[in-house]
């Protein structure tokens, strides 16, 4: 069981129990798909990147920018791998998204908006996922002065969270 929290002005992600995952046999995509001008995609990553790393206990997970466009970016949200919607929703700090893949979960936090598609409307919780699918639009920390556009992903194997750059580093 899974479940994002907001504890003194942070969300986190917490997991029940403690057991081996499938996490280190997972191949990852990378959550971050950049839109060009004309509003396509752009191939690979687009210029996006870690750009604030994992540092427990004040930063549990790792924050994607796209860089040297920091409160302008565009781009969607996609999810690491198949799983099902635990919870989407908004919060003080923007929208969020939680995703049980089985025996770990991951975290999508501070999201402009959620949306399933064209026509489809918001996810809701018991909604499958497939890996790479869009979760929504990457957005800015609404308490955070300086509005920067970022995703903060969080992973949680077996009971705990844990560095997601390892995992991203492999990522497609």
């Amino acid at each position: 069981m899974h479940d994002l929290v907001y504890i003194l002005g942070a969300y986190y992600l917490l997991t029940r129990g403690n057991v081996k995952t499938s996490l280190e046999t997972t191949l990852l995509r990378w959550p971050v798909q950049v839109l060009g001008a004309d509003g396509l995609p752009i191939e690979g990553r687009g210029g996006s990147a870690i750009t604030q790393e994992y540092r427990p206990p004040s930063h549990m997970g790792v924050d994607i920018s796209v860089v040297d466009h920091f409160t302008d970016a565009r781009a969607n949200v996609l999810a690491v791998a198949t799983g099902r919607v635990v919870r989407a929703a908004r919060g003080e700090r923007g929208f969020a998204v939680l995703l049980d893949h089985g025996d770990w979960a991951s975290g999508y936090l501070h999201l402009a908006d959620i949306f399933a598609g064209v026509g489809v409307g918001d996810w809701r919780a018991g909604d499958i996922v497939q890996a790479g699918q869009r979760l929504g639009r990457m957005g800015a920390d609404p308490l955070d002065p300086q509005r920067i556009v970022h995703l903060h992903l969080q992973i949680a194997p077996g009971g705990h969270t844990t560095d997601p750059a390892p995992y991203l580093r492999k990522a497609v």
